[in-house]
């Protein structure tokens, strides 16, 4: 997704949750979930406040992944943001396929792009490290009514 196609996509919200371009506002929290050792388990590993500060950067030039606390984990948050991701990717955008993809021992995130529909496709190398890639066709969405 990319702003200048689709203002509308940033602010997408569900019942419980607003799926929001990261800015500068964010750096204090994305600081304290990077330090947090569960959150980043499997996530890469801790990060220092520069590379966070770098990573923001990086996320306002492009956003591509998202991540909860360990606090929030099993409430279906994610799997509430995949769905809404998955609708706005096929009924807002049109598109034909989507992909995701995680490191091979994040089981959370493997189960979270199941429950939507993802079907796992191939291993990949991503950042030096071995990921697992996901990909679901709009055509099974559809079908499967998914999200």
């Amino acid at each position: 997704m990319r702003a200048a196609r689709h203002p509308d996509l940033w602010d997408l919200r569900t019942p419980r949750l607003q799926l929001q371009r990261i800015t500068v506002r964010d750096l204090p929290d994305l600081e304290r979930m990077q330090a947090d050792a569960q959150t980043m388990a499997t996530l890469g590993g801790m990060r220092d406040a520069a590379t966070t500060r770098r990573m923001v950067d990086d996320g306002i030039a492009h956003w591509d992944a998202y991540a909860f606390l360990p606090a929030f984990w099993g409430r279906g948050l994610a799997t509430e943001l995949a769905s809404a991701s998955v609708r706005a990717g096929f009924a807002e955008l049109g598109l034909a396929d989507l992909v995701c993809f995680t490191l091979t021992k994040n089981r959370a995130s493997q189960r979270v792009m199941e429950k939507v529909g993802f079907v796992f496709e191939r291993g990949v190398e991503h950042a030096g490290l071995p990921h697992l890639l996901y990909r679901l066709r709009a055509s099974a969405w559809r079908s499967g009514a998914k999200s």
